[in-house]
């Protein structure tokens, strides 16, 4: 009987250290092992965000409190699907300065403005045409004033507006594909056009916050104008289904795009902004991605603001080997948030 009883205990023993061992290691490694059970999948991901089989029970997202999110939000939406939405505070617009347009631009303004919004200006600079100012050329034209015209206009402009302003120029620079002629691999050349934007903008828009606004990736430093050019340093965050499975074998969420653009970028000191968002995908697959974005807000002290993409992207954007990405939320948003 005693031998029966000694032997008990020690079988009590080692469920109590496994017990215990297995609590700590979950505790310590609980994100690695999540990771690991679930084939690299977050564990919503891989329950709700795969499959569009799965139960919808099992994959209801409670929706977002979004009037007590502290952050601001903005959107580009070009088909004005959401100009009467009152919680948004920032309207995107992109102009490129060859075909610019003042009397656009000063409407457009005049319209958010009456809706209580500021407005963000991407300025896209490209080359006048490929046999005057080309690529080759574009930063020695900007520096040498070949554009001085243009950018007086466009920043005169701005500094009529009613409301406060954003002003993006050259943006997902260092992003060197054939997409921006200005992403190039021309570090210096962009940091000095830059600067010299920024400089003869605030001559006149000189109450306007200045965006410096890169993709996120790894090299990003390289293109940094330094901070008295800067108030605002933006990055994009896409859910590209298709991309990421065909880089990833799996769909990518917010955090795990976001997490590592926003550690590259906070130690500019500057507020952060997402100058650009969206994910495309199923809907349920949307509805999970937006749900998770706009609950880890919080997690990112130095983000401010948040500008959504509402559209449909331009053919070869991505390239030819992937579909043309629709940005569009439909019914998602009014299904995220309260």
């Amino acid at each position: 009987m005693k031998n029966i009883i000694i032997t008990w205990w020690k079988h009590l023993f080692i469920l109590v250290a496994f017990v215990v061992a297995t609590f700590y290691v979950v505790s310590m490694r609980r994100n690695d092992i999540l990771f690991a059970w679930t084939w690299g999948f977050s564990p919503g991901n891989f329950i709700c965000g795969i499959s569009d089989y799965t139960f919808p029970v099992i994959c209801r997202q409670d929706k977002v409190d979004f009037d007590n999110l502290n952050v601001n939000f903005g959107i580009y939406d070009p088909e004005g699907s959401y100009d009467n939405e009152s919680r948004l505070a920032i309207q995107h617009q992109y102009i490129s300065w060859v075909n610019y347009s003042s009397e656009k631009l000063l409407a457009d303004e005049e319209l958010y403005s009456s809706k209580n919004r500021w407005v963000m200006v991407t300025v896209e600079p490209w080359p006048y045409n490929k046999n005057d100012f080309g690529k080759e050329t574009l930063f020695n034209d900007i520096k040498s004033g070949k554009y001085d015209e243009v950018i007086d206009s466009v920043c005169n402009d701005i500094s009529r507006f009613k409301n406060p302003s954003f002003i993006r120029w050259g943006h997902e620079m260092e992003n060197v594909t054939d997409r921006y002629p200005w992403a190039q691999n021309d570090y210096s050349g962009f940091i000095e056009s830059y600067r010299y934007f920024v400089t003869r903008c605030k001559n006149t828009a000189s109450k306007a916050y200045y965006v410096w606004s890169p993709v996120g990736m790894n090299g990003l430093e390289k293109y940094w104008p330094g901070s008295d050019y800067v108030d605002y340093v933006g990055v994009s965050v896409y859910g590209f289904y298709e991309q990421d499975e065909y880089y990833y074998g799996r769909p990518r969420g917010f955090n795990e795009i976001f997490n590592e653009r926003y550690e590259r970028i906070k130690k500019f000191g500057r507020p952060v902004m997402i100058a650009e968002m969206a994910v495309n995908g199923s809907e349920r697959h949307r509805i999970y991605w937006y749900s998770e974005a706009f609950n880890s807000f919080s997690n990112y002290p130095e983000l401010k603001t948040v500008i959504l993409f509402n559209s449909k992207d331009v053919p070869g954007a991505w390239g030819a080997e992937f579909p043309v990405p629709d940005w569009t939320f439909g019914d998602v948003f009014n299904k995220v948030v309260d």
